[in-house]
């Protein structure tokens, strides 16, 4: 026998303490343990987002892209740094040490940002675009940016309704549950009028963007066959001998479906310290009494949730 097993055998008071205490600590922290579809790793990555309007590729690199990676190349950490430059726009992507301080090198990056040299194109774009917050803009890569929840809104109801729920419903009750970092709603977007020029065509016949504004601001239209059949005035040319008239979503219009119905996306993004199950069952929770006193005439489906994953494979 050994020496552990007599003292067990003496001191069984002892013995059934300690194993009781190891039981109820292993209930505690089974029924406490954070549960997370991805393990919380900070991921040493981090980009830079520039537009730059109606530039070709050559200069979005030289008085961009170059400018932004000499800001960054001098950072403690950095492993390499790569841009991509189109028309338009360019993306930087910098890759640092496991371990480096993102928080740090991100606030060094968006004050040199700051204080970049760069086109008045760059700079005052903000301004003619309001959901552009900066140009060029951080983006931190951090895998919490995954949606916890995704959901899609519809109805028998007009599509501005449907927006309306969405945003006055939905957006303050579902930002409100502890746990929940931000809350992004994707309307559903009503066609508009689009009249595309034919560059080759305004050249021939010799007409400006401004004759053109003109003609569409003189009055209202009741029609597209009747925006197509305005005249500008010289002899019989109309609208649409020099453009093409349609009806559709806007360009750059994100649309979304839901079982082949039109409807609302809302995105949910928890904060990194939360509970991925315990938020998504509480955004799930809200969603349906939300749904529920809105009547039959709305309808929201569950496209992802992450708790769902989490809990079959516990």
């Amino acid at each position: 026998m050994s020496w552990l097993t007599r003292i067990a055998i003496k001191n069984r008071w002892l013995t059934i303490f300690i194993v009781a205490m190891i039981t109820g600590v292993s209930v505690w922290a089974t029924l406490n343990m954070k549960l997370e579809l991805m393990p919380d790793i900070e991921l040493p990555i981090t980009s830079v987002v520039t537009i730059y309007p109606q530039a070709k590729a050559e200069e979005v690199m030289e008085l961009a892209a170059v400018p932004i990676e000499e800001a960054i190349a001098d950072i403690d950490g950095l492993k390499r740094i790569a841009s991509t430059c189109t028309e338009g726009s360019s993306f930087t992507f910098a890759v640092f040490d496991y371990g480096t301080d993102m928080d740090k090198v991100n606030s060094i990056i968006r004050q040199r940002l700051d204080e970049l040299d760069l086109p008045d194109e760059i700079r005052n774009l903000p301004a003619q675009m309001p959901q552009l917050e900066t140009n060029p803009q951080l983006y931190a890569i951090d895998i919490n940016i995954m949606p916890l929840v995704m959901f899609g809104l519809s109805g028998n109801l007009p599509d501005e309704q449907i927006n309306d729920i969405a945003t006055n419903e939905f957006l303050p009750r579902l930002e409100a549950i502890e746990g929940v970092y931000q809350v992004s709603i994707n309307e559903i977007s009503a066609d508009k009028v689009l009249v595309s020029l034919d560059i080759d065509k305004i050249n021939e016949y010799g007409i400006s963007l401004a004759q053109v504004a003109g003609l569409l601001a003189m009055k209202q239209f009741g029609s597209t066959d009747q925006i197509r059949d305005a005249g500008f005035g010289l002899g019989d040319l109309t609208l649409g001998d020099i453009a093409e008239v349609a009806v559709g979503p806007a360009p750059g219009t994100a649309i979304n479906r839901t079982n082949g119905h039109p409807s609302v996306g809302i995105s949910v993004l928890k904060e990194a310290s939360a509970n991925t199950v315990l938020v998504a069952n509480a955004v799930v929770d809200e969603v349906e009494k939300i749904t529920s006193s809105l009547g039959d005439d709305v309808e929201t489906v569950t496209i992802l949730d992450q708790s769902e994953f989490i809990e079959i494979s516990v």
